[in-house]
């Protein structure tokens, strides 16, 4: 069965006084950090931008509106991948906003569901991301 790709975006808005205090932090971390120290700074605060709050709530009403409109023209599932796993947290409790009807504490209900898993660290894709075919593959440490 194929899969399509479409990119949807939500664009990260910043103030010039956020904009400054991202320049600011920058030249402090070009201070006394070694190169690990200075990549999970950067990436700390690429996380707390992509994680905004007001970005996830917009997602998420993307999401919602996308996702609902597909399903008006097909059945299917649909798949969620974020940043960290606070990202999806929250992106699970905004959607749930939404559509509170999709949310069940039992495992076999409802309409949504975080995953989570200490043995993925790395998604393998095997193919150019344009087109309209892609293949997951779960691999457990089990199953090795």
């Amino acid at each position: 069965m194929p899969i399509y790709y479409e990119s949807r975006l939500v664009k990260i808005d910043l103030t010039d006084e956020g904009k400054k205090l991202i320049e600011e932090y920058e030249q402090e971390l070009e201070n006394g950090l070694s190169e690990v120290e200075k990549a999970k700074a950067k990436y700390s605060k690429l996380e707390a931008l992509v994680g905004a709050k007001p970005r996830i709530k917009e997602i998420a009403k993307d999401i919602v509106n996308h996702f609902e409109s597909r399903l008006e023209v097909m059945d299917g599932k649909g798949m969620i991948v974020t940043m960290t796993r606070q990202i999806a947290a929250n992106l699970y409790d905004e959607i749930i906003k939404l559509r509170p009807e999709w949310h069940s504490d039992e495992l076999k209900k409802g309409k949504i569901k975080v995953v989570m898993t200490t043995s993925l660290h790395t998604m393998y894709i095997d193919k150019p991301m344009k087109g309209h075919t892609l293949m997951l593959i779960k691999i457990k440490q089990a199953d090795l």
